[in-house]
């Protein structure tokens, strides 16, 4: 599968499903790097991540505030008279702000999914094939144990 026939824009603002709730949302704070706050639980939306997802390039993102950790460290028990108000006031205030946040990047064009530098970045960041350590690999030929990679083999190739 080559990038162009991937399907990064999932969320199809025309849509009849979405469009009945225009009147309830601002579209704008999808872009928003902002905490999305329940009670007890906080997640920050690290919206610079997926930015092709909504039509926009994307660019090297920024490592995470050591606030993400944080937050999933964070354990309710025995934790029933906590003001989870106090508790995450900077969180509140920063989800006060979150129309002070959004992401303005240039859209996707038609030769230009990402910025210069992110492919390189992208492939040393992440782990591309997951496999058991105690599988042998072969010296060559076809490489047992990707399932994507076999269905192409089977497909296009035999």
């Amino acid at each position: 599968m080559q990038e162009d026939q991937f399907i990064w824009q999932p969320y199809d603002m025309d849509s009849d499903r979405i469009m009945v709730y225009a009147a309830d949302f601002t579209p704008e704070l999808w872009r928003s790097a902002c905490p999305l706050i329940f009670y007890a639980i906080v997640e920050i939306h690290h919206f610079e991540r997926v930015l092709r997802q909504f039509g926009i390039r994307q660019n090297i993102p920024e490592m995470p505030d050591s606030w993400d950790m944080t937050l999933h460290q964070i354990s309710r028990k025995a934790r029933t008279g906590t003001d989870w108000g106090v508790q995450h006031i900077l969180h509140i205030r920063r989800w006060q702000r979150r129309h002070e946040t959004i992401v303005n990047r240039p859209p996707i064009s038609n030769e230009r999914y990402t910025e210069r530098g992110y492919w390189e970045w992208y492939n040393n960041i992440t782990r591309r094939f997951v496999s058991s350590s105690t599988s042998r690999r072969m010296e060559s030929g076809y490489q047992p144990g990707d399932g994507c990679m076999r269905d192409i083999v089977v497909c296009y190739i035999i």
